[in-house]
């Protein structure tokens, strides 16, 4: 979520499993639960620098792909609007501070 000058990432979710034809087609964790923290750092600040340099104002949602703890920027879907309620109970402390 972001207001062109400030970026807040809500969640991070992993697959884990092989996604078919499409991502809606695995089975997903919500936080992740097989991603090294320092790539789980790594995937907030360039999702941060992704916003801004696109000059984000609201939703974002990026897919990143993992392999030998490098980091791969699949695709970048701007008002991705469906996905938020699966963070609104994660996070929702977070968001109303």
């Amino acid at each position: 979520i972001s207001d062109g000058k400030n970026v807040f990432v809500a969640g991070i979710m992993q697959h884990i499993e092989e996604a078919g034809i499409h991502s809606g087609d695995s089975a997903c964790s919500l936080p992740p639960v097989s991603i090294k923290p320092f790539l789980i750092k790594e995937i907030e600040n360039q999702t941060k620098k992704l916003a801004l340099a696109l000059k984000v104002k609201g939703f974002m949602n990026v897919q990143y792909a993992i392999k030998k703890d490098k980091i791969y920027v699949i695709e970048v879907i701007l008002e991705q609007v469906e996905l938020s309620h699966l963070f609104q109970k994660q996070k929702i402390y977070l968001l109303q501070r």
